[in-house]
Formats: C-alpha cells, structure tokens, sequence
C-alpha cells in the first residue's frame, strides 16, 4: 500500500512509529470520513442553485455521495435522482433526507459511467470535481450517459480544478467531530505526479491517544484535468459548453473551481 501514501504521511507515521489501516476514501470508513470532511463545504452550492433556478424539470445529482448538493437542490422543491456508486454513502444521504424531512428523492446505486434511468433530466449535475474521479475513457462513458439522458434543452453542469501552477506537494491539518461532538485531528497531504497526469490525496487520522490501534489513512487517486482539456472532451462528445465560472472553494486542501455549463 505504500503507493498509495504521500511523503508527508509516511513521515508521520515514522514518526509515531506505527503501521497504517490504507482504506480507499470512499470505501465503508472514508464514506463516513468524506462525510465528516466535507459536511460544511459551500463550494459550488449558490452558483448551481442560482443555475438550476433558471430550468424547470427534474434533477440528476451523480457522484451524489452524502448529499452535500442534493439536500439543498431538494430544499426548491425539486425532484432530485442522486446517483452513486457508494451504498455507505447513499445511506448517510437516505438518513439525512428523512431527518429534513425532505421528499421527491429518488436514491439509485449505480456507476456514473454505465448508468441507465427512466425518462430523462432538465439539469444532471456532477460538481466537487468529481469528473476527476475518472480517466480520458471513462469520461467518454460517462458523456455518453449524459447525453442519452437529458431532456431537450437540458444542461448539464460539471466543475473541475485547473492544477497549473499548484504546488507538487502540500500538507496541512484540520480538526472535524464526530457524531458525539468530540474533535479529531486529521492530516490532509497530497501529490502532484504531472507526468503521470494524477495526483495522490491523503486524510490520515492519528491513532487514538493512549491506544494501541493502527492509524487510518484514507487515499484517492484523482486525474489532473484542466477545465480547457475537460471543455475540450465535451465538445468532442457532441456538447456545446456555454458558459465556464470560476468559484472559489473551501473545502480540505481546496483549489479554484471551474464550473462549466454544457447543453
């Protein structure tokens, strides 16, 4: 697993002098740590709200996670079909949804790049970069999907970051509670591997003071993916990109988002 590790987490643990319990982010344990992470996080929230006021329809969240887009697309009182791939996930959404009281959800468990749903969608929506989640063939799928279904005149809306310039390396701490209110410590680090076109993200969490358990790194592998590449495979995808806006992002280890508008 130690691919999978940043420098800077490899030296924390060499320096706490214990092993580490790898887990993919959105795996069982990092869904619950995503969530934690990112339950605060307003990036994008009032650009695609204001967007999606101007379109009358249903609406498709994919990579929908823990609904951090969802519940407030819900909150206009849309119907709102979240798609991810994430049962853990799913769940936490299901759960917050019901406790909001919140209706017109429609939960489905399927793959971004291969989904297939009844009917068709005013507005799909793939924010938190998630494009980034998937390779130059994998976009193509999942551009594909889109387009089978979308309405007429519909809009599909995506963010991604531009990486130009940004730092190979990059660490800091945070601190997030847990359920109970308590603080926990994490360390966010990340990579950047221009060569390779990626870029390695690390949240490892310390062990608990006065055990003996291991610590829990949680991993991504994201693709580097510049919102001039990412119009351009739209395009070729048979997508007209309408508008691109910066927006500013808060979340761990956040960049400048690209918001690109498509019909």
């Amino acid at each position: 697993m130690k691919q999978l590790l940043t420098v800077a987490s490899e030296n924390l643990l060499s320096a706490w002098a214990v092993a580490a319990d790898v887990e993919e982010l959105y795996g069982p344990a990092g869904s619950r740590f995503y969530d934690s992470t990112t339950r605060g996080d307003r990036s994008e929230v009032r650009e695609i709200i204001r967007f999606v006021r101007r379109y009358h329809g249903d609406v498709l969240d994919l990579a929908a996670g823990s609904g951090r887009l969802t519940l407030p697309l819900l909150a206009m009182q849309r119907t709102v079909t979240a798609l991810d791939s994430s049962p853990e996930m799913l769940e936490i959404l299901r759960r917050r949804a019901r406790s909001q009281s919140e209706r017109g959800l429609i939960l489905s468990k399927q793959d971004m790049t291969t989904f297939t749903l009844p009917g068709s969608f005013a507005v799909i929506v793939l924010g938190a970069t998630s494009v980034t989640l998937l390779d130059r063939l994998d976009r193509a799928k999942l551009f594909a999907r889109v387009r089978a279904h979308m309405e007429p005149g519909g809009r599909f809306l995506l963010s991604t970051t531009d990486t130009e310039g940004a730092e190979m390396a990059s660490a800091f701490e945070g601190t997030l509670h847990t359920a109970r209110g308590v603080p926990m410590p994490y360390y966010f680090s990340q990579e950047v591997d221009r060569s390779a076109g990626r870029r390695l993200v690390n949240f490892l969490v310390p062990p608990t003071r006065g055990s003996i358990d291991q610590a829990k790194v949680f991993t991504s592998i994201v693709n580097l993916l510049s919102s001039a590449q990412l119009a351009s495979e739209l395009q070729r995808a048979g997508f007209d990109v309408r508008s691109s806006t910066i927006v500013k992002a808060n979340g761990a280890g956040s960049r400048g988002l690209v918001l690109l508008e498509c019909s």
